[in-house]
């Protein structure tokens, strides 16, 4: 049997319109929190009009039948640094009379949960820097009383607050494995499918190189947007296909088309921008990587260091020693040709999957509210 709590309010410093990770995160924990609360709210800065609630389940695929409420505090999309600290305001002193589990993303509604002395979980998925930095590290607001725990997305961005007297939960990002159909894989490999974007150290130019290399597999890459600042020499390329940003719910299906699906991060960084900003490979959960290991195909992966917290080499994917095409060409030709392996992979892919549900995710949070409260 479920324990249930009255309420659960997350405070999102998002505008409800967009379709970036940030928003699928926030929109599948909301829809997760409904099986452990009896009124479930969102606190975000601003909901587009025609962005309606059924809308919104239709696009990020929620399952729950119940209904959560939305609450925002302005009437067009704002993100500049005095609407958050306006935001953050608002946002805890909406709340601060209100019984229940309260939990953000946003460093200022948390500044204010603070000095209302209001109990919360502070949600972290990157370092931190400038004003935040100044203010939960150099003043140690990151220790308040008020901080029921940290939740860290990665075991790695956790040893970078070692010395900060927290209480901590590890939580990565996860999948719902009820919106993946796994089909039967072809005993070749026909269709090769990346799902992501095509920002700088997502690994599109191998791809592409690979691609030249393996006339004989399509290639089918999902994500470009027009505000990409890399142009890709792709049309020279008959055996590749690149198609723009898609909806969140339209991913199981590009995905259930694949026979083998990768994960190429540059070695050299991962940015979250065109302008190659914010390099996060050091600390990144890709929502990608679980829908991939949900998927029922193998996955292919890129060295990195924090993806090996969830993924192991020749157990539930193939990670390539190194990014040269040659190495990525042989591992694909490996997995083609090693059918013990590759059906090793995807029965270990679709475990790991299951442990790291959105629902798991979303019980372990609300078991550390009844612990504490």
């Amino acid at each position: 049997m479920l324990k249930k709590i009255t309420n659960i309010y997350y405070i999102a410093d998002l505008n409800l319109s967009t379709l970036k990770a940030y928003t699928i995160h926030v929109m599948k924990m909301i829809d997760n929190f409904n099986h452990f609360a009896g009124h479930v709210e969102l606190l975000v800065y601003s909901q587009r009009k025609n962005f309606t609630l059924n809308k919104i389940k239709k696009n990020f695929i929620l399952t729950s039948k119940k209904k959560f409420f939305i609450k925002n505090f302005f009437t067009k999309p704002r993100n500049n640094f005095f609407y958050r600290i306006a935001f953050g305001f608002l946002s805890a002193n909406y709340l601060k009379k209100k019984n229940g589990l309260v939990i953000t993303r946003s460093f200022m509604a948390s500044l204010f949960l603070i000095l209302f002395k209001k109990k919360h979980f502070l949600e972290i998925h990157h370092h931190l820097k400038g004003f935040t930095k100044f203010m939960f590290l150099n003043l140690n607001l990151i220790s308040s009383n008020s901080i029921i725990k940290i939740i860290f997305i990665t075991k790695s961005l956790k040893k970078n607050f070692n010395n900060y007297d927290i209480k901590s939960l590890v939580l990565p990002d996860a999948v719902e494995l009820k919106n993946f159909k796994r089909v039967k894989i072809r005993s070749k490999i026909k269709n090769i499918v990346y799902v992501g974007s095509f920002y700088k150290g997502r690994g599109i130019e191998l791809i592409l190189k690979i691609a030249e290399k393996l006339k004989n597999k399509n290639f089918f890459l999902y994500g470009k947007r027009k505000t990409d600042l890399i142009n890709f020499d792709y049309k020279k390329l008959n055996n590749v296909k690149v198609f723009n940003l898609i909806k969140y719910s339209e991913v199981p299906s590009k995905l259930a088309k694949a026979d083998l699906l990768l994960m190429p991060y540059s070695l050299d960084g991962i940015f979250i921008d065109a302008l190659g900003n914010n390099d996060i490979s050091k600390y990144t959960s890709p929502m990608k990587m679980f829908e991939y290991l949900a998927s029922g195909a193998p996955l292919i992966s890129s060295n990195i260091p924090v993806l090996k917290e969830i993924l192991i080499n020749k157990k539930n994917c193939l990670i390539s020693r190194d990014n040269s095409v040659n190495t990525w060409v042989k591992n694909i030709h490996l997995v083609e040709a090693d059918h013990q392996l590759r059906n090793k992979i995807i029965k270990n892919a679709l475990i790991s999957a299951s442990k790291n549900t959105w629902f798991l995710r979303a019980n372990k949070i609300v078991n550390e509210y009844l612990r504490f409260s």
